[in-house]
């Protein structure tokens, strides 16, 4: 999809533009955000809770990256090339066309030799972010290392079925004591699955999930597996979006099974 473009900026006297204006960039190591005008506004290496290494989208003095055509200062429009993140600014000049491409390539797999990808790059600890990889479109989900992925946080990073954000006793996070499992990682685990091919697991880990809703049909950010207690935020919005994703993507892979 094409986003057209303002001829000037629409954020009023701020120099500083509404964060959703900005693109998205990652290698599921490290992220980078895209100004409007097409400038690199904050990337972190080489992970995301790295030094900043332009950091313009905080303090204009802290520096920025861009690739654009002499004299002009506001691209036509830009776009995700579809099924990808990478992202295209395309400039309009008397000459011609300019169309500026950027990504964060992912490197060499560093995990051929394992089963599964890991909370960051030299680590063993596993975290059920990496649920995303399959339903970001980092990886397609016919992978064996997404499948490998999916089905060892299944096993591995769960409390009676349901998903821990990671092990407190495998990762050093500056925090003391026992978490809930959280809701929204279960939901990933939920839609995942259905992507791996694993319809029956899905479902009945969402059939579980749904008997875990509060009266009102909400649910908070952790839940204690042992009890169904609402634990942390609630409600937390963020579960109820991957809530949504995780039922629709049951009832359309339902759908497509032959009768």
């Amino acid at each position: 999809m094409i986003i057209p473009l303002p001829d000037q900026p629409s954020w009023g006297r701020s120099q500083f533009p509404p964060i959703g204006d900005y693109g998205f960039l990652s290698d599921c190591e490290t992220t980078g955000l895209v100004a409007p005008n097409g400038g690199i506004e904050w990337l972190c290496l080489p992970r995301v809770d790295s030094p900043s290494v332009f950091g313009a989208i905080l303090d204009r003095d802290a520096g920025s990256f861009r690739i654009n055509p002499a004299g002009v200062e506001v691209p036509a429009a830009r776009r995700y090339i579809p099924g990808t993140m990478v992202l295209e600014t395309s400039w309009w000049t008397p000459g011609g066309w300019l169309v500026v491409t950027d990504a964060l390539l992912m490197g060499p797999w560093h995990h051929d030799h394992e089963r599964s990808t890991t909370q960051h790059y030299g680590g063993k600890a596993l975290d059920a972010s990496v649920l995303l990889i399959p339903l970001l479109r980092f990886l397609p989900p016919d992978d064996e290392r997404v499948r490998n992925t999916v089905l060892t946080i299944a096993d591995e990073v769960t409390e009676d079925e349901m998903v821990l954000r990671y092990r407190v006793d495998e990762t050093e996070d500056g925090l003391t004591g026992k978490e809930g499992t959280f809701t929204i990682c279960s939901f990933w685990l939920v839609s995942a699955l259905v992507q791996i091919g694993e319809l029956a697991r899905a479902r009945a880990l969402c059939e579980k999930l749904l008997s875990y809703a509060s009266p009102l049909q909400l649910y908070a950010e952790e839940i204690d597996p042992h009890t169904g207690r609402q634990l942390g935020n609630f409600p937390q919005a963020f579960t109820h979006l991957a809530l949504i994703t995780a039922v629709t993507a049951i009832i359309r892979a339902e759908r497509a099974q032959p009768r």
